[in-house]
């Protein structure tokens, strides 16, 4: 039998002078004003997920945090309030087996520095504490990982990043340290079986060039191996993900490009992969991009003739220990053109002024999928076109889930809808189509969904969370909502 994604259904028996049934999807739907983001969800994997929002002030210091629990049905089991710090806002989060991570921050004033409050939730226990990290006031914070009772955190003021090491059992914060000036953290992996952390860095080498440097750290930041990435022939590292394979083997993948200044750091060419065997670089392989679609791979890794100078998104690298998937999304900046006529009355005519130009958004052309093995040898490529998607918000859709029969997911959320096709190597085994999300009442003409987004959540199942606005055309039921919401879906 053919498995696919669906939406998750439960039964409800509406009492009337007849029993009716009505199937409707698993979904919390939680009202908030229009266009507001007064909601937040982390995910607790097989231990359900938490939603939280800023409840009553408690002074002119303190706030109550309201957490609710549900569990994988998405029932809300139950919700308790936790007393911290006024004027937090909800930053990121990070997970183990044993604990969900809350980081948030307080900004008072432009002339002080904003404070760091960590949340902890035990799992599956949910005992909760929360600490405030006093050193830590980065305004940029964009990322956050966890390994045993330590955190790493990354910020990005767009000149310089920063990697942070934070230890939860004794409260010391310390911050990586490279020779020279750091422009961008590309990859940050715990290795837990070594007890490690594997980050590639880029690296100011002079007034036009940077090189992507890798180091091998301890939990808490201290460097126990450096090396610079290769140098291959004419080409030049744009940047890099790093999986873990096993105790001895990590595999890098990444693009490059053929040509390096500093006009052309997002301009890219193809896909390389560059195994690393007991902390030693293996030979890299590069593929252009022109010749993925043949399947010769021998050609791929050949074809550096052309130059694309493509601009992606870089996405992450997932793995089912045999495959390892790497995502990229081709875009290009559109502006809209407007001829302005005049008239002249002194001459009795018109004349045309120079055109003006305005930014209409981002133009999300399509998706490479380049899946590798864990020597790092292409085995299959999917190329994925996108439905005239055109946004101002340059964010990573696309995601690719491995399932038990070992096929590829491939999928993305836009809108209200969820686009995907199954592919088995290069096989296609459903056809790219769309799904449209379920509401919690009949008759739900959904308007707009503003920040959609899904993501793995436990097993075979997934998340679709965002916020949309939402009319009714049945006179029983509220005319307008708008609403924080959680489906869940399953690949069966």
């Amino acid at each position: 039998m053919m498995r696919r994604l669906f939406l998750v259904f439960f039964n409800i028996f509406w009492l009337t002078t007849l029993s009716a049934q009505q199937d409707l999807p698993l979904r919390i739907e939680l009202e908030m004003a229009k266009d507001a983001s007064d909601y937040h969800y982390a995910n607790a994997g097989p231990h359900g997920v938490f939603v939280f929002y800023e409840g009553n002030s408690r002074g002119t210091d303190s706030t109550s945090m309201i957490f609710m629990h549900y569990d994988t049905n998405l029932h809300k089991t139950y919700n308790f309030p936790i007393t911290l710090p006024a004027q937090l806002q909800f930053i990121t989060s990070a997970r183990t087996d044993s604990c969900l991570y809350l980081l948030f921050q307080q900004e008072l004033s432009k002339k002080h520095p904003r404070r760091s409050v960590l949340v902890t939730i035990g799992l599956p226990a949910h005992e909760f504490a929360s600490y405030m990290i006093e050193p830590l006031s980065d305004p940029d914070i964009v990322s956050m990982k966890a390994a045993d009772d330590h955190l790493f955190i990354r910020s990005d003021n767009n000149k310089t990043e920063s990697l942070y090491f934070y230890d939860c059992s004794t409260g010391q914060l310390s911050r990586f340290k490279a020779d020279t000036t750091v422009t961008q953290i590309e990859f940050c992996e715990p290795d837990t079986f070594n007890r490690k952390l594997w980050v590639g860095a880029v690296l100011v080498t002079g007034a036009k060039t940077a090189a992507l440097v890798l180091y091998e750290l301890d939990y808490n930041g201290n460097v126990l191996n450096v090396q610079p990435f290769p140098i291959y022939g004419d080409y030049f590292y744009n940047s890099a993900r790093l999986a873990v394979v096993d105790s001895t083997h990590v595999l890098v993948i990444g693009t490059y490009n053929t040509e390096q200044d500093r006009y052309s750091g997002n301009l890219h060419t193809g896909v390389y992969s560059l195994p690393v065997i007991e902390s030693e670089f293996d030979v890299p392989s590069f593929y252009n991009y022109t010749q993925l679609r043949n399947r010769d791979t021998t050609l791929a890794r050949k074809g550096k003739s052309q130059s694309l100078n493509m601009q992606l998104l870089i996405g992450n690298i997932t793995s089912n220990g045999s495959q390892f998937a790497f995502v990229t999304e081709v875009f290009y900046p559109e502006y809209n053109y407007n001829d302005y006529n005049n008239y002249d009355s002194f001459y009795g005519g018109y004349y045309s002024m120079p055109s003006a130009s305005t930014f209409a958004g981002y133009r999300m052309v399509n998706a490479y999928v380049t899946t590798f093995d864990a020597q790092g040898q292409l085995i299959w490529d999917h190329y994925l076109p996108f439905s005239n998607i055109l946004t101002y918000r340059l964010a990573q859709r696309v995601s690719v889930f491995f399932t038990p029969e070992n096929y590829a997911l491939i999928y993305y959320p836009f809108n209200f809808s969820l686009t995907s096709t199954l592919v088995d190597g290069y096989n296609v085994v459903e056809r790219i189509s769309s799904m449209d999300l379920e509401t919690l009442q009949r008759h739900d003409v959904v308007e707009y969904s503003r920040s959609p987004r899904m993501e793995k959540w436990y097993g075979e199942s997934f998340l679709f969370s965002g916020a949309q606005y939402i009319k009714n055309t049945s006179k029983s039921a509220r005319a307008k909502r708008y609403v924080f919401f959680l489906n869940k879906l399953e690949y069966r």
